[in-house]
């Protein structure tokens, strides 16, 4: 019996690109360095910021990382809720998974009080049990900590549930903590590399995750 859904938050509920390449930049202009594409950008998104960096830069000093986290949390507490948006179905997934009598929860590497303040936003903080973000866990996804965190404040097992996300970063994390897993395409993620972590389902976005447990009358009350 499905217990607890957990979600990604970026690009499987929603999108805060035009905050987080604002924010990206932002930082890589007071180092003294150029500018990046929001696609090369958007293909970090779901890692730490220290290994993005690494990979936009080539750079492996830790005090630069160390320097690029600060300016970006800088410049993030002005861009990321004002470019936040929810994808179309978002909102009637999270009701059709509440009426299923599963507890609902997020796990991502964004920090919580960004994540709470995004869904204060829409009105929606509520409908979650658990929120867990960077500043609550030792160890990032792939690593299962965060997932186990949010099973247990849930009061679910891993069987008994199930995280929905858009990357091998969230297919690995959901392997690692041994929950079955729904993958969406609307992250920069392929179909072929998701389906190497045994997906319940490759959904083109989150609504295809709610047709797959409820069929074409999921939004149905």
């Amino acid at each position: 019996m499905l217990r607890a859904v957990i979600f990604d938050f970026d690009y499987t509920l929603g999108d805060t690109t035009d905050g987080i390449v604002a924010a990206f930049n932002y930082a890589f202009t007071h180092m003294g360095q150029p500018p990046h594409k929001t696609e090369d950008i958007k293909a970090t998104v779901g890692r730490t910021l220290h290994d993005a960096y690494r990979i936009l830069t080539g750079d492996g000093a830790p005090a630069a990382a160390d320097t690029f986290y600060d300016l970006f949390q800088t410049a993030a507490k002005e861009t990321l809720v004002p470019s936040a948006s929810l994808y179309p179905d978002t909102l009637g997934v999270l009701d059709f998974f509440s009426r299923r009598g599963c507890r609902l929860g997020i796990v991502s590497t964004k920090h919580r009080h960004q994540i709470v303040d995004i869904f204060d936003k829409f009105g929606i903080t509520g409908s979650f049990g658990v929120i867990v973000g960077a500043e609550d866990v030792k160890e990032y996804k792939p690593a299962p900590e965060g997932l186990l965190l949010a099973l247990s404040r849930l009061g679910a097992a891993p069987d008994d549930a199930l995280y929905v996300g858009d990357s091998f970063i969230d297919g690995q994390t959901a392997q690692n903590a041994g929950v079955p897993f729904a993958a969406v395409l609307t992250g920069t993620t392929g179909r072929e590399e998701l389906l190497r972590y045994s997906p319940l389902t490759v959904a083109d976005n989150i609504g295809g995750v709610a047709e797959f447990f409820g069929g074409p009358e999921w939004r149905a009350k």
